[in-house]
């Protein structure tokens, strides 16, 4: 299952390859720029511009929905034009302009209208943008299908490609305070954000669209029939079980460690300071998969990275008996190997893909995108009833403790048998 050093060695590393890794890598950074960009202030700023909060947290829920939707649909429209011979690189270099100006839009708007014309206004460009992330994202994880045939290749797009979306978030927590100050104007900040994403989307584009492979068309497969014919598949099932307990259990503990520096700390810049870290070191985990998968297996790392996960809801179950400062050098290692897990389930979701005659990338990593979505919701949920029930990081830490933490370890445990080679 494994696979081992000497088969590994015949994996190119010439210029050529590396180039492509790289071209590749850029795409994912870029759209967690436009990602991390919205995420990073467009709450606050709607709220400052006058639209009430209860709504602007409503929108963006719905929106969170919504992608569900648009990323169903684009899905499926981009294996329909792939078996035309339009390419999956060719959306994500012309989406890179609907994205920037979706995202610029949805901070502009809402300074230039009133009442419910500014609510309204601020929901329609969010779902635009939506949609047109959508657009980018789908067809951007699609490729690593086509690109190469080779697992041992596709790791090193895999794993240096998430790694750099870490590195995309990284950047705009870090670099936006700054940003902000020299522009004084969120608008300003995020046109900046906007012009750097286009530029690497279109350089990713460009940089690997001529190595992407066109299969003969088979069967057609409708949607329906791919979803029974994923979820009976035991192995996808398990691994789909376990990116969505590993998405909750994520985001929750980002939740209570939100709530444990504005306990401990009252400071926002310390807050932000941790999460750029935590971000870095699941970067340099994403990376690690390229080098480590040599050793152990694709699928053996999923299950250490899912025991890692366990752990660290364990440090947060007794997250009130430590100061911030451990908590935070404890977690620096945990996310290390938290970093693992998607670039490695974004690795194996493409030999499943691999097993229709038909090109349905596009539509299995739609499918494979529910598991954020649904996890971050979770986990979102479990710390605010847990939070609301017993105000407090220790109230928080339940949301994540021992039990659920023990029960992901051992679904990822079992998503490591069967199922596609690495």
């Amino acid at each position: 299952m494994g696979m081992s050093r000497r088969a590994d060695q015949t994996v190119s590393t010439g210029p050529g390859f590396l180039k492509s890794v790289a071209a590749y890598a850029l795409g994912d950074f870029s759209l967690c720029l436009a990602w991390n960009g919205i995420a990073a202030s467009l709450l606050a700023t709607w709220i400052q511009s006058g639209v009430p909060a209860v709504a602007a947290g409503a929108v963006m829920f719905g929106g969170q929905l919504l992608t569900v939707l648009s990323d169903l649909f684009v899905g499926g429209a981009s294996d329909l034009a792939h078996q035309r011979g339009v390419r999956y690189s060719t959306w994500v270099g012309w989406s890179a302009i609907p994205i920037s100006a979706g995202l610029v839009a949805t901070f502009v708007i809402p300074h230039y209208c009133e009442g419910i014309v500014r609510l309204f206004l601020a929901a329609s460009v969010y779902g635009v943008f939506l949609f047109a992330y959508s657009c980018g994202s789908i067809p951007y994880s699609s490729m690593l299908k086509v690109l190469t045939s080779d697992p041992r290749k596709r790791v090193q797009y895999g794993s240096w490609g998430m790694a750099a979306a870490f590195v995309g978030a990284f950047a705009v927590t870090v670099g936006f305070p700054p940003l902000l100050e020299l522009t004084s104007s969120v608008v300003a900040s995020i046109a900046c954000i906007a012009v750097m994403m286009t530029v690497g989307l279109i350089c990713t584009s460009l940089g690997v669209g001529s190595l992407e492979t066109f299969p003969p068309t088979g069967k057609k497969i409708p949607y329906r029939g791919l979803l029974l014919a994923l979820f009976r598949d035991r192995s996808f099932a398990r691994l789909f079980g376990t990116a969505v307990l590993f998405c909750a259990a994520n985001s929750a503990r980002f939740g209570a460690l939100a709530i444990f520096a504005k306990e401990t700390s009252g400071s926002a810049l310390t807050c932000s300071a941790g999460f750029a870290c935590l971000t870095l070191a699941s970067a340099v985990g994403a990376a690690s998969v390229s080098v480590l998968s040599r050793c152990v297996g694709l699928r053996a790392l999923l299950a250490v990275s899912a025991v890692c996960a366990a752990v660290a809801s364990i440090v947060f179950f007794f997250a009130g008996r430590s100061d911030f400062a451990s908590l935070m050098a404890f977690l620096m290692v945990v996310e290390v190997f938290s970093g693992v897990m998607p670039a490695v389930c974004r690795i194996l979701v493409a030999s499943y893909a691999d097993r229709f005659g038909d090109a349905v990338a596009g539509r299995v990593y739609a499918v494979w995108g529910l598991t954020g979505k649904v996890g971050s919701g979770l986990g979102a949920l479990a710390v605010a009833i847990c939070f609301a029930a017993s105000p407090g990081v220790k109230g928080a830490g339940c949301a994540i403790s021992i039990v659920p933490a023990m029960l992901l370890a051992l679904v990822a445990i079992l998503a490591a048998r069967g199922g596609p080679k690495d």
